[in-house]
């Protein structure tokens, strides 16, 4: 089931906010690395990669659902239209059905009258 936009603006607001902490943790991360001559660049560089392809990921996903949504809502005005008319076209099949029926009653009466 797709994401709603409301769900998906929180998202990306967490993913900021983990990216953010990342940041944090990465500093004190170097700091006992220093320390201790220890390493750890390429998994931070990697999770960083993640998470701005995530974020990356969340907007298009947000774009493209807004277009569908927007594209939707057109068809479904289209749909309304379409119906609308179907509705006035039934309607002037009959008035046109009891004009035929009318001007037949009429011929009829006109064909006894010329008759008599």
């Amino acid at each position: 089931m797709p994401l709603i936009v409301a769900d998906q603006a929180g998202i990306r607001i967490y993913a900021y906010k983990a990216k953010r902490l990342l940041q944090k943790f990465e500093i004190e991360l170097r700091d006992i690395s220093d320390h201790y001559g220890l390493s750890y660049r390429e998994e931070m560089t990697s999770i960083h990669r993640f998470l701005e392809l995530f974020v990356d990921n969340l907007i298009v996903d947000w774009v493209i659902q807004k277009r569908i949504n927007h594209t939707l809502h057109g068809v479904e005005s289209v749909h309304d239209r379409v119906s609308m008319i179907l509705m006035l076209l039934e309607n002037e099949i009959k008035v046109v059905n009891l004009l035929v029926k009318k001007v037949k009653k009429e011929q009829k009466e006109l064909l006894v009258f010329i008759k008599e």
